[in-house]
């Protein structure tokens, strides 16, 4: 078995489908604002990604939002960076 490596996957907010709306767009609850997953590669990142989102892949089944790298970042974590936080997945409750 391969080394696994920690990869941090976000969302690309400004990449809008055909019908010019993004699939992490503030109306759905049900989203995935951040994975970070152990993989063996970028593919197997995106994969695991993909295999536990939530509205915004499900909801676009055409484009497999986090398998594609026009509507999601995935980078390899790697030590040495400066001390901070690596994932805060933070959606203010709108006010109704």
């Amino acid at each position: 078995m391969a080394k696994q490596k920690v990869w941090i996957l976000k969302p690309n907010l400004e990449a809008k489908t055909a019908g010019g709306v993004s699939p992490f767009r503030g109306d759905l609850y049900d989203v995935v604002m951040g994975q970070v997953v152990l993989a063996d590669s970028e593919a197997g990142a995106r994969k695991l990604a993909e295999e536990n989102c939530g509205d915004e892949s499900a909801s676009y089944p055409a484009i497999k939002t986090w398998l594609n790298e026009k509507y999601t970042t995935c980078e390899e974590l790697k030590g040495g960076k400066e001390a901070g936080v690596v994932l805060r997945d933070f959606r203010k409750m709108r006010r109704f």
